[in-house]
């Protein structure tokens, strides 16, 4: 009886010995969730990370130091679909390529209503609307206030995720329309009438030509008044 389980304590301790000499699979995972968690640690919604299987016949040397985690080339983004290098120096070099997928669910400006081509989008045609950020590939906004004001330049169809190219700010000033002029020296103000050479938005510089002067200039497009431009 003492015989068979000294024989039993040989052979575990045998085990243990051989299964210290490889890296767990739960050591690789952990270190890649912990590599991604780190790197989204920024955003305002918490990333949801779910670690890929590993091939269980995986039989890697056991790092002696702490492995080196990074995005492996061709991943541009923490979002979606991702892969994840994760890296053994010493003793035995290895490197291992680690599939996860990383999902973060966050408020995003969405069309309340089909709107066409040049509506100005207030808060009544828009909404909040939880969305996965991975799956807006062409971008998106996450304040209605950065949309309110703004000019469509496509049609969308209600429950869109509006993207910064979706819209454009609306021209103050058109080609054409004539302005008024604001000119600053020593103290003084000088107002002129001009005719703007280029549209402008509020805030954009763009060429008017003076209509006293002939002259052509620059200036500010800024709102004067409920139904004057002026250029400052």
């Amino acid at each position: 009886m003492g015989l068979a389980l000294f024989c039993l304590a040989l052979f575990s301790g045998s085990e243990t010995a051989s299964a210290a000499e490889f890296q767990t699979q739960a050591s690789i995972k952990n270190a890649v969730a912990e590599f991604l968690q780190e790197n989204t640690r920024h955003l305002s919604t918490p990333a949801e990370i779910v670690v890929g299987r590993l091939d269980s016949r995986l039989r890697l040397a056991a790092a002696h130091q702490t492995m080196e985690t990074f995005l492996a080339p061709g991943s541009h983004r923490l979002m979606g679909n991702v892969t994840v290098g994760i890296r053994c120096k010493h003793p035995k070099p290895w490197t291992l390529y680690v599939s996860a997928k990383v999902r973060i669910v966050s408020d995003v400006v969405v069309t309340s209503q089909p709107l066409s081509r040049g509506a100005k989008l207030e808060r009544g045609n828009l909404r909040l609307a939880r969305q996965d950020l991975a799956t807006l590939r062409s971008g998106y906004i996450t304040h209605l206030q950065e949309a309110v004001g703004k000019i469509l330049k496509q049609p969308l169809s209600a429950g869109t995720p509006l993207a910064p190219h979706h819209i454009q700010t609306p021209k103050l000033v058109r080609r054409g329309e004539q302005v008024v002029i604001h000119a600053y020296g020593s103290g003084v103000k000088v107002s002129s009438s001009g005719t703007a050479l280029t549209d402008g938005t509020a805030g954009e510089r763009i060429r008017v030509c003076n209509l006293t002067t002939k002259r052509i200039i620059e200036g500010t497009v800024e709102a004067a008044g409920r139904d004057r431009k002026s250029v400052v």
